[in-house]
């Protein structure tokens, strides 16, 4: 039955079976799809930091993380779509307009056009730009999707726990 499995191909197993659990441990706790979705991004950055980074394919830009910022778009525009509210007001949508829009906009400016340094190209700084905001993107998106306290404790524990599994790795 497990003769595929031998050797080193009973890590990959373990590992996989892991995942498959910890999965289907996710799906039962109580929180909105979106920010199940942006604790796998979390997750799945901190699994890069210690295995390496994930490709899903030859395509550039093509990877886990990518893929779950899709999903979590997603998922939060069928949310809204399904509660008829794709947007809630919050207190820091004008700080996040600032962190997101005008900053780097006056940074890209200043630096493509008025200082002239060479290799400042306006899709060299765009690649950089997407590097820096997709955070922002994350936090937007949780923002909108957590309704409760009890959500937020419940994220909150998780990340506590992944950021605690990682430091335990670490250790000697």
């Amino acid at each position: 039955f497990l003769g595929f499995a031998t050797g080193d191909s009973f890590i990959l197993l373990g590992v996989g079976a892991a995942g498959l659990v910890g999965l289907v441990a996710l799906g039962m706790v109580p929180l909105a799809l979106p920010v199940k979705l942006i604790f796998v991004v979390i997750l799945v950055s901190f699994l890069q930091r210690l295995l390496g980074y994930f490709k899903a394919g030859e395509l550039r830009g093509a990877n886990v993380a990518n893929l779950l910022l899709l999903l979590s778009i997603g998922a939060w525009f069928y949310t809204g779509f399904r509660k008829k509210s794709l947007y809630r007001p919050t207190p820091i949508d004008f700080w996040l307009l600032v962190a997101i829009v005008i900053i780097p906009t006056l940074s890209l400016g200043y630096a493509i056009y008025f200082r002239k340094i060479p290799g400042y190209t306006p899709t060299e700084e765009l690649r950089r730009y997407k590097q820096w905001v997709t955070p922002f993107i994350y936090f937007f998106l949780l923002c909108q999707s957590l309704e409760s306290k009890r959500e937020i404790k419940y994220l909150f524990a998780m990340i506590l726990g992944v950021v605690g599994l990682v430091v335990l790795q670490g250790l000697p």
